[in-house]
């Protein structure tokens, strides 16, 4: 029972520790972003969040290519850390939404 017990106190110390370590983060990139709200558009052609894949036609009809692996876990690494580090931003959903349709409306 000691043990047991002994081994909660060690995890939610460490998880409190994250959790300082992750405020500290948020911190970090939140004040990045509150001095240069560009910094968010960067990380979203970065991330090419606001890519459409590449469709490739067949007699009008649209063709599933082939799909490589590394070039898959690559795309998803690479939106993952920018959606990550837009969140530790603050930046919503909504704000998002918003800079990808004003970058779809440019000419």
């Amino acid at each position: 029972m000691t043990q047991l017990f002994n081994r909660a106190i060690i995890a939610l110390t460490a998880a409190k520790g994250r959790r300082a370590a992750a405020q500290a983060m948020a911190n970090r990139w939140g004040a990045a972003a509150a001095t240069d709200r560009r910094l968010i558009g960067d990380l979203v052609q970065l991330g090419r969040l606001a890519q459409l894949p590449v469709e490739t036609y067949e007699r009008g009809e649209v063709i599933e290519g082939p799909i490589c692996p590394y070039r898959l876990a690559e795309d998803r690494g690479r939106r993952a850390l920018a959606l990550q580090l837009i969140a530790l931003m603050g930046v919503t959903e909504t704000e998002i939404q918003n800079m990808m349709e004003a970058n779809h409306d440019d000419p």
